[in-house]
């Protein structure tokens, strides 16, 4: 897809949401997003703080029109997986 054909698009739009989105799932419609402005997607984000070794970021970019429950829960379970991982809650 040409929005993502530039990687400092993607990279930018993964900070920009990252402390956003670890508490819990940041979710941007169509133009809320503006490194995707102008597409008809959604983007959902989670971070998950992985202590001194940084973080990690899950984004999930699709139509708008998709199972937003499914996707939230996907991503709320990766965290689950990633924190416990790391030891965390």
């Amino acid at each position: 897809m040409a929005a993502f054909e530039e990687r400092g698009r993607l990279a930018r739009l993964l900070n920009a949401f990252a402390d956003r989105a670890s508490q819990d799932i940041q979710l941007l419609l169509g133009s809320e997003n503006p490194y995707l402005d102008g597409w008809p997607l959604a983007t959902a984000v989670r971070t998950v703080g992985l202590g001194p070794a940084g973080y990690v970021t899950f984004a999930l970019v699709g139509p708008l029109r998709m199972d937003y429950s499914r996707v939230m829960g996907g991503l709320r379970w990766w965290s689950r997986q990633i924190q416990r991982r790391q030891g965390g809650s």
